[in-house]
């Protein structure tokens, strides 16, 4: 039954993180004024603001104008439930739980806004590196390893740029991108914040590479690296004790 309400509550937390998502990068009030179609403005009923099945009852389309509903209001609200069982997984009912949860979300927000928008939001990366700082205090990370986390993540991925400009003559990473890997790192310490950058660096290239071979874009073609960063950041987040396991067995350390 806790798995099931946590589920729901992580739901309705989606729904919200929906509106994140169109409000803030827009820089317009997430409270006011109520959800509403944004094409045709109709206040949504509450009985169409149900996460998910009001997706799909309403066959992904508002009730008055019949506009499209887009695919990304149900797979927030279904991720952010999820995610909210995972973090109660490997957190249980404890002070990271909420620490943690609240990070996911800001990444959840970060993804969708940067592949839209091609933008990370200052309004999100920002008091979340100070909640990351603060929050460390009371998690096991410790305020040293935030700190350093911060420094390493958002220092490593400003030299990444830098190197890269220099290379290539192509601009690097953007100030949003360095905010964000300084974030991730408040959170993360700076071990897992380079995994992070590793990972993502990858998947960011090949994906790239398939780009200019498929479709002939440039390399000049701007892509969303917050995209790739964050969702990594999750999963590291929610994997690192069995990532660094495996590396050990691996590697022959401690046998």
């Amino acid at each position: 039954m806790d798995f099931v309400l946590l589920f729901i509550a992580g739901l309705a937390i989606g729904s919200f993180l929906n509106v994140c998502i169109h409000r803030v990068p827009r820089r317009i009030s997430v409270c006011f004024p109520s959800s509403h179609c944004p094409l045709c403005k109709t206040p949504i009923r509450p009985m169409d603001n149900i996460p998910v099945f009001s997706f799909l009852i309403l066959k992904g389309r508002c009730r008055h104008c019949g506009a499209r509903i887009r695919w990304q209001y149900p797979v927030v609200e279904l991720a952010s439930g999820l995610l909210l069982l995972l973090s109660y997984f490997k957190f249980g009912f404890s002070f990271e739980l909420l620490l943690y949860y609240a990070f996911c979300c800001a990444l959840v927000v970060i993804t969708f806004v940067d592949l839209e928008f091609r933008i990370i939001p200052d309004t999100i990366t920002l008091p979340f590196m100070v909640l990351g700082l603060a929050g460390s205090v009371f998690s096991g990370l410790g305020l040293a390893q935030s700190l350093l986390g911060i420094i390493v993540g958002g220092g490593s991925l400003t030299l990444v740029g830098y190197v890269y400009t220099k290379i290539t003559k192509v601009e690097g990473m953007g100030g949003g991108d360095v905010k964000l890997t300084a974030m991730m790192g408040a959170f993360l310490g700076w071990k897992a914040v380079l995994i992070v950058i590793f990972v993502a660096s990858l998947a960011g290239s090949a994906l790239g590479i398939v780009l200019m071979l498929m479709f002939r874009m440039s390399r000049r073609t701007p892509i969303p690296f917050g995209s790739f960063l964050a969702p990594v950041g999750i999963v590291v987040l929610l994997c690192w004790s069995r990532l660094v396991e495996w590396y050990l067995s691996n590697a022959g350390i401690g046998h």
